[in-house]
């Protein structure tokens, strides 16, 4: 199956796959950016949750980013195939349609972001309205 972006709002995922949901944010307060996943199989039900953070004063586009980045790389360890991805910051959902070889930093994350869901078998990857 062919990795897929797309729009929707949250849902199940299809019967044998799983979702995997990405949150981050920002504590310019604090200096730093943290991160959120959970994963559900098809049922809905619990099966992981993961989080970290970085230090450094970053947008909430790039820790979006930074968030995929991470995650992206933990599936392709841990569930090589068939997971749902959402996020909800649809700057990151146009950078990772986009083909612009830019090197700012955001743009360095989105490649690599890039290059993980195409290694990933039945990866699909969506933006959802929160």
């Amino acid at each position: 199956m062919k990795n897929e972006l797309r729009v929707h709002k949250w849902k199940l995922p299809k019967l044998g796959k799983l979702k995997c949901n990405v949150d981050a944010t920002c504590f310019a307060s604090v200096g730093c950016l943290g991160f959120r996943v959970v994963i559900c199989d098809d049922e809905g039900c619990f099966v992981f949750a993961l989080s970290g953070y970085y230090q450094g004063v970053l947008s909430s586009k790039m820790a979006e980013a930074m968030g995929l980045h991470v995650v992206l790389q933990w599936l392709l360890e841990d569930y090589s195939s068939n997971v749902e991805i959402e996020f909800d910051l649809l700057e990151v959902v146009h950078a990772m349609n986009s083909f612009d070889e830019g090197l700012i930093e955001f743009g360095v994350v989105i490649k690599d972001c890039q290059y993980f869901l195409a290694r990933g078998q039945g990866f699909s990857l969506f933006w959802i309205r929160r």
